[in-house]
């Protein structure tokens, strides 16, 4: 894997009944799919909640735009655990796990999810999430000109222009 980056800092919208807003972000730290089984998970914390240590796991579905999470059963723990311990010591096997492309998707929905206890979020998140580094910028950007309101202004010159000419001159507009 290397220097791959495969996770991603995601806004939540909770699908609940209820109403409630979760403004939360979450790190997604991977999605995979399990070739043996054919299952598809995601694993996950919230930014900012590293000191709680918790590990969110889920079964997810790709829709549009956006990671659809749902809660795993406890069998299934086996397999993300031991995505988990490879994915930490670097050594992701192709042939048993497929790392999704998570790129371009901008939210991530849960419907519900099983949380684990984990001390790795820090190293996790450094792993796999690309911080983007800030770019200071030196020169100012260039303003864009009014187009619009120089040709405005050139009409109402020429306009007036015009009615001055007219009203010097009454005799040009009398019909004989």
């Amino acid at each position: 894997m290397g220097d791959i980056m495969i996770g991603k800092l995601l806004k939540v919208s909770k699908n609940d009944l209820s109403g409630n807003v979760d403004d939360r972000i979450a790190a997604v730290y991977a999605a995979f799919k399990h070739n043996k089984y054919m299952n598809r998970y995601v694993i996950f914390s919230y930014v900012g909640e590293y000191a709680n240590n918790k590990l969110y796991v889920g079964s997810v579905h790709l829709k549009e735009n956006s990671l659809v999470v749902f809660e795993v059963r406890p069998e299934e723990l086996e397999y993300i655990n031991k995505f988990v311990t490879d994915l930490l010591s670097n050594t992701l096997n192709p042939s048993e796990y497929e790392v999704l492309d998570i790129s371009k998707m901008e939210k991530v929905e849960i419907v519900s999810v099983t949380e684990e206890e984990f001390n790795g979020l820090n190293q996790l998140d450094a792993m796999t999430i690309k911080r983007e580094a800030v770019v200071v910028q030196t020169e100012e950007p260039k303003k864009k000109k009014p187009v619009g309101l120089y040709i405005l202004l050139v009409f109402f010159i020429l306009l007036l222009i015009g009615i001055t000419y007219l009203y010097l001159n009454p005799d040009i507009l009398k019909v004989e």
